[in-house]
Order: C-alpha cells, then sequence, then structure tokens
C-alpha cells in the first residue's frame, strides 16, 4: 500500500523493446521523478489504441502514426552480432561467405533478414545456410550471446550486450532500421 498518491505514468511498449533496452533504463528516471509511479503496458503496437489510460506509447518503425505526437528517440541499426569467440573466426576482412558453417538466427518480427542482408552485400545466401527463428530480439540475443549462432539484430535491443563486451559486430555492412519513437 502506498503512503502517498502518486502519479501513475502509463507506457505502452513492445515487449522485446521493453525487456532489452527500457527495463535496463528504466532504473534511472524512477530514481529522479520518485513520485511518478511507472505501469508498462506491453504488446504489439496499436493495440492500446483504445485503453485511455496510456499516457504514452513506444513504438518501433516509421514515425508516421495518424493522430498522434511523434518523437524521435533514436535510430537504430541492424548488424550481424556474435559472441567474442565466434566473432574471432572472422578477422578483420569479413566475407559473408564463410557465413555458410554458422548457425544464423532470425528474428520473426523482424522483416529484414538474412537473405536480405546477403542480397545487401551483393552475395547469394549459402545452399547450406544453417538457421534458428525466433519470435523476439531478447531471444536472438541471449542466444547470440550464449555462442548459439549469429544474430542479425539491433544495436539499440543489444546495447547492453555490445557495452558489456558479451556481442560483437562481426561485419562492417549494417542495415538503417527504423527509429523507435515515442508516440
Amino acid at each position: 500500500k502506498l503512503s502517498k498518491a502518486r502519479e501513475v505514468l502509463t507506457i505502452a511498449v513492445a515487449p522485446s523493446f521493453a525487456e532489452a533496452w527500457l527495463m535496463p533504463n528504466l532504473g534511472r528516471f524512477i530514481r529522479a521523478c520518485p513520485d511518478i509511479e511507472v505501469r508498462l503496458v506491453t504488446g504489439d503496437a496499436g493495440i492500446h489504441e483504445t485503453d485511455r489510460n496510456i499516457d504514452c506509447e513506444i513504438r518501433y518503425g516509421h514515425g508516421k502514426w495518424v493522430g498522434m505526437d511523434v518523437e524521435k528517440i533514436a535510430d537504430d541499426i541492424i548488424v550481424p552480432l556474435a559472441c567474442p569467440e565466434i566473432a574471432a573466426k572472422f578477422g578483420k576482412n569479413n566475407e559473408g561467405n564463410v557465413l555458410g558453417s554458422q548457425l544464423l538466427i532470425h528474428t520473426e518480427s523482424r522483416s529484414y533478414n538474412w537473405e536480405n542482408w546477403f542480397r545487401g552485400r551483393d552475395e547469394m545466401p549459402p545452399e547450406n545456410l544453417i538457421r534458428m527463428r525466433v519470435d523476439r530480439s531478447p531471444l536472438a540475443i541471449k542466444a547470440a550471446v550464449d555462442g548459439v549462432g549469429i544474430a542479425l539484430e539491433s544495436v539499440i535491443l543489444a546495447s547492453q550486450e555490445i557495452q558489456e563486451g558479451l556481442l560483437v559486430p562481426i561485419f562492417l555492412s549494417t542495415h538503417p532500421a527504423a527509429g523507435h519513437r515515442r508516440a
């Protein structure tokens, strides 16, 4: 039971962004604004549009949502990420064609996939492409940290793992992703 009335800030956010970026960074906001109680509502973008209790929504995408004031939070890029042990196999002259021997992890909720990545490098995907598909980015990031394979993932969502040296971008070519925006 709360000892005094507090303002409640209700934030609608995608589960992957909430788990991978917002939760690790939310403590700073809570310490800076101790009189505000934070309520997180997770789900896919737009499912909360009828909920009148939502104060703001963090969405991933183009930022052109009808009837919303939108503020861009950050740009994002998609890169192949691997644990340091796997990354060490590639050296400085990263060649996509060596990926045929590696398990490639794809997040199904992301439209940009490994085939797009190979085409962007003017390469054909290996015929013996070994793949694992997951439904959320945190699963792909965790699998890459654990050395299961190479994840094609968001730098923002993997920022903590990259900063801690648990994941390393292994190819210089990247794909711009839609920025995270607050609607």
